[in-house]
């Protein structure tokens, strides 16, 4: 998979059936669950350099799209290089000359 392949599963709930090939390629077997007083929780698929980031369904607002109350949804997908000690934000270039601080703009003249 590539980074933009991950793209499709934003905005889909935890147990909604198109999001089970992400957990399965992620390796992710543990339902994600809140903690008191919080609306957003993450799974982390640290051998694969990948958390996923999901918020209550309160909180995400889709165009025409209704979630079950309590639904968790994926907001957010954070990619780790396996070269960065300590599993934190990666600052480096990524592929192609784009960088994290690449505009979308910058993106389309790459590819």
């Amino acid at each position: 998979m590539t980074i933009f392949d991950y793209v499709e599963y934003l905005g889909l709930y935890y147990g909604e059936a198109p999001l089970q090939p992400l957990l399965t390629e992620l390796e992710l077997t543990k339902a994600p669950k809140l903690a008191r007083g919080d609306s957003t929780t993450y799974l982390s698929a640290k051998k694969k350099g990948v958390e996923l980031c999901f918020d209550e369904e309160r909180s995400v607002k889709i165009t025409g799209k209704q979630f079950p109350e309590g639904a968790l949804v994926l907001s957010n997908i954070r990619f780790y290089g396996k070269d960065n000690p300590g599993y934190g934000v990666y600052s480096g270039c990524i592929f192609l000359g784009i960088t994290m601080d690449s505009t979308r703009l910058d993106v389309l003249h790459v590819l």
